[in-house]
């Protein structure tokens, strides 16, 4: 199988690099899938992950998931990898897809 690694985050939702690369068989995969950190604390993802008792990183990672992308996360904290994996149990609406895939600028909670 082939792989496309490439930033991919929330805000990315009208890129057509996805449905593109699956014509070829190929898979997304995102790195930088929090935005280089920008989404830690973004307002939109917070307060949807309000909703789900998720954190923001959360509802961004799930986002990328419910887009059929694959996910390359890192951290040196076994809190933060745990975290990570904490997305299977909701599922984002097909409206909170759609505000995430046109979310271009991000706001942050302080």
């Amino acid at each position: 199988p082939a792989v496309n690694q490439m930033p991919f985050s929330v805000g990315h939702g009208n890129d057509t690099v996805v449905a593109d690369d699956a014509a070829f068989g190929t898979v997304v995969q995102a790195y930088s899938p929090l935005g280089t950190g920008s989404l830690v604390r973004d307002e939109l993802c917070t307060s949807i992950g309000q909703r789900y008792g998720k954190s923001a990183v959360q509802v961004a990672l799930k986002w990328i998931i419910q887009k059929c992308v694959s996910i390359a996360t890192q951290s040196t904290n076994l809190q933060h990898l745990k975290d990570d994996l904490d997305i299977f149990d909701f599922n984002l609406s097909d409206q909170e897809m759609a505000q995430l895939n046109a979310h271009s600028g991000l706001t942050f909670v302080v």
